[in-house]
C-alpha cells in the first residue's frame, strides 16, 4: 500500500521528529494516521536522562598570619546536583595522617513565584552544600591521591558520587 507524500524513505514535507502509527487489527487495508512523538521534551519524558552530574570544588586557605607551619588551613567543599535533603558523605585524604570522613546535608528543593504578571511559580532545585575543615596537611598520600594534594570524595544516600582536589602547601 502506498501513501502519497510519505513512504519510508522519503516525505514531501521536512521531518521535526519521529512518527509511530498504531496497529489495527482485522482491517487490512486501513491507514492509520501516524501520531508524533517529540524527540525535544525528552527529559519531561525520561527525567533520569536529563539529571545533572554532582560535582564538588575543593579550595585549600592556608592558615593567615601571624600562623603558619604547624598551625591548620581550612579545606571548603562546596558540592551541587546531589539528592536534596540528604545527607552526603565526605572523605578527605591527605589533612591528616589518616582520612577524615565527616557528614554534611544537602538544602531542600525550594518553591518560588514571580511577584509580576503572570505570576508563575517554579521550583529551585536543592541537593547543594558547602562546609569547611581543618586541613594539617599531615597525610602521607597515595597513588590516587598524591602528598601535596587534598583529595575528597562525596557520596549521598541515592549512590551520586563526586571527587575533587586541591593542591594543599604545606
Amino acid at each position: 500500500m502506498s501513501t502519497p507524500g510519505f513512504s519510508a524513505e522519503t516525505s514531501l514535507y521536512p521531518s521535526r521528529g519521529q512518527y509511530c502509527s498504531a496497529t489495527v487489527s482485522g482491517q487490512d487495508g486501513v491507514l492509520q494516521p501516524a501520531s508524533w512523538i517529540s524527540v525535544i521534551d525528552i527529559c519531561a519524558r525520561f527525567p533520569s536522562l536529563c539529571q545533572p552530574v554532582p560535582t564538588i570544588k575543593v579550595t585549600y586557605q592556608p592558615p593567615q598570619p601571624p600562623y603558619g607551619e604547624g598551625f591548620p588551613g581550612t579545606l571548603t567543599i562546596t558540592g551541587q546536583n546531589f539528592a536534596p535533603d540528604t545527607d552526603v558523605t565526605l572523605t578527605i585524604d591527605n589533612c591528616d595522617f589518616s582520612a577524615l570522613r565527616t557528614m554534611v546535608h544537602t538544602s531542600s528543593d525550594r518553591s518560588a513565584c514571580l511577584a509580576v504578571p503572570p505570576y508563575t511559580c517554579f521550583t529551585i532545585p536543592g541537593g547543594s552544600f558547602t562546609t569547611s575543615v581543618s586541613c594539617f596537611c599531615g597525610g602521607s598520600g597515595t597513588v590516587l591521591c598524591p602528598g601535596a594534594v587534598a583529595c575528597v570524595e562525596a557520596q549521598d544516600l541515592s549512590g551520586d558520587t563526586a571527587e575533587g582536589s586541591t593542591p594543599i602547601n604545606c
